[in-house]
């Protein structure tokens, strides 16, 4: 009688926590997304850049046109700012042992950078005179080879990322003034292939089907490029012999959304 018993009550507990949806939620949970193997997406987003500018000229040889020019410093001393649209696609793969997450990541996209700014400073021993600095620089595309390190959370994953960032930077450089009409002139430009560092992070989702969704910070240093000229003209051809000593950097901040699917 009392096994019989027992048994009943057995039967009913069962029941009533399967009626009621009192189950144990460690048999019902989904397990946590496995975020090892191979990705490959896309992103879109914004870069926002800094520059700093600058044209000094040193007096050289006979003739030289500056007896000194701190002035020329001054007004080539120049910071300014451009932002644009950015856009690429991004792959890796991912390496995962318990909740840590480490792995290596590849991008490259449009990198359309473009700023430009000019100054104007009359001579202090001429205040009638103005010299003009112009600066320019634009860059054409981004690639970059980062590690990444991360910890997974359920769905999500959280990482932090830094490296390698490799952009053409492409920069030119005028000086003008007024002392002889139209202008005496100088002008430099320059083209190099900036290898870089890069730093970091975001949060990607793991989304049904083996979709990542996420959001990244980036942070990049190009350094600074230079160029010297010894081009500076007056009108009936007369060439000075000032040297003119310039450079720019490129430091960008770029913030974009991504989505990958993982193989």
């Amino acid at each position: 009688m009392r096994l019989a018993l027992n048994s009943l009550l057995g039967i009913a507990v069962l029941s009533f926590t399967g009626t009621f949806g009192f189950t144990d939620s460690a048999h019902t949970a989904s397990p946590p997304h496995d975020w090892s193997g191979f990705y490959l997406g896309l992103n879109v987003g914004g870069s926002w850049d800094t520059s700093r500018a600058t044209t000094t000229a040193i007096p050289t040889g006979p003739l030289s046109f500056f007896g000194t020019c701190s002035e020329c410093a001054t007004t080539g001393n120049q910071n300014f700012h451009a932002s644009q649209f950015t856009g690429g696609i991004q792959g890796g793969y991912n390496w995962q042992v318990g909740n840590l997450v480490t792995g290596i990541e590849l991008d490259a996209e449009p990198f359309r950078n473009i700023g430009s700014i000019t100054t104007s400073r009359a001579f202090p021993v001429s205040p009638t005179n103005t010299q003009t600095v112009n600066s320019t620089f634009n860059s054409q595309w981004l690639f970059t080879a980062r590690p990444r390190l991360g910890l997974a959370a359920d769905s999500f994953l959280f990482y932090g990322t830094g490296g390698l960032a490799v952009t053409r930077l492409n920069a030119t450089w005028s000086y003008t003034d007024d002392f002889n009409a139209p202008c005496d002139c100088e002008s430099a430009e320059v083209s190099s292939t900036r290898v870089g560092w890069i730093l970091g992070g975001g949060i990607e989702d793991a989304l049904p089907g083996n979709w990542l969704i996420g959001l990244e910070y980036l942070h990049t240093d190009f350094g600074t490029i230079f160029a010297t000229s010894n081009n500076l003209m007056v009108p009936g051809g007369v060439h000075w012999t000032d040297t003119f000593n310039h450079s720019i950097n490129l430091t960008t901040n770029i913030m974009r959304v991504r989505l990958s699917r993982q193989f």
